[in-house]
């Protein structure tokens, strides 16, 4: 686990502390503990992104033979601090106003099956024989980004059905790639290690062609964000289930492919007083 990642799970930590020191002082509900104060809710958020990288972009080999890669998937996580700011009396207030700031993880795998190749086989006799090889190209990101929702949330008459809609400006922190090209059948072939790959694995059936920053990448990312949630409100917090697509307007490079995301998250709401 990255400094990042510590650092976001650290102050979301503390936070709920803080928060829980303030609850034991009172023994309200939510809503009426901010009926009488400014109606200001903070808290936890983690979930999952089921991942769709969308577009294509080119090989970062130099051999004439690798594809393009396209529409790639993964799953990843997300973890920040909610606020949030209800429009008019708590009691009675169907909306607000939401913001968040939130730690990504975007992984993405893509793989194109390649054509089959002749390949040179030394048999144990000493002779040689050329046999038909089955290989695949294999491409994985690594991408996370520090993003900071906003929304608006209005719930569905007098229900805690939610809908919101907002933007999330992001910036890339982890932005990396690494490039496979693979032997899958038959089990007695390898590849001869020479200067093509940077290094090879898996018994030398696995050329690894590029491991490193991505080319070109775009530290900004903004997305569109839209979902519904479900409040359950209980004695000393909201708990609040919520499921969202994040919407990549941004290109991650000077390649024409955006990340997005279905997002699966949970978050704890506390009222904080405001003097």
């Amino acid at each position: 686990m990255n400094f990042r990642v510590l650092l976001v799970l650290f102050l979301t930590l503390g936070l709920c502390s803080v928060v829980m020191r303030a609850q034991d002082e009172e023994e309200e509900s939510p809503l009426v503990a901010a009926s009488n104060k400014k109606p200001l809710y903070v808290g936890p958020i983690v979930g999952i992104n089921k991942v769709i990288t969308t577009g294509e972009f080119a090989s970062f080999a130099t051999q004439t033979q690798c594809p393009l890669f396209k529409d790639g998937t993964g799953t990843g996580w997300f973890a920040g601090i909610t606020f949030e700011y209800l429009i008019g009396d708590a009691k009675t207030s169907k909306s607000s106003f939401i913001a968040r700031v939130i730690y990504d993880n975007f992984p993405t795998s893509f793989t194109v099956r390649g054509d089959q190749l002749p390949s040179l086989v030394h048999l144990p006799s000493g002779e040689d024989q050329i046999i038909t090889s089955t290989v695949q190209h294999v491409s994985e990101l690594k991408y996370t980004t520090l993003d900071i929702d906003l929304a608006y949330r209005f719930n569905l008459g007098n229900t805690p059905l939610g809908i919101t809609a907002g933007v999330t400006p992001g910036f890339a922190m982890t932005q990396s790639v690494v490039q496979k090209f693979q032997l899958l059948s038959p089990d007695n072939v390898q590849f001869v290690p020479d200067s093509t790959a940077i290094r090879y694995e898996d018994n030398n059936r696995t050329a690894i062609l590029q491991d490193g920053p991505l080319k070109n990448g775009n530290k900004l990312r903004i997305a569109l964000k839209i979902g519904l949630q479900y409040e359950f409100i209980l004695k000393r917090m909201t708990i609040i289930p919520s499921v969202h697509y994040n919407i990549g307007v941004t290109n991650m490079s000077d390649e024409s492919w955006r990340v997005n995301a279905l997002q699966f998250g949970i978050e704890a709401r506390f009222p904080l007083k405001v003097l």
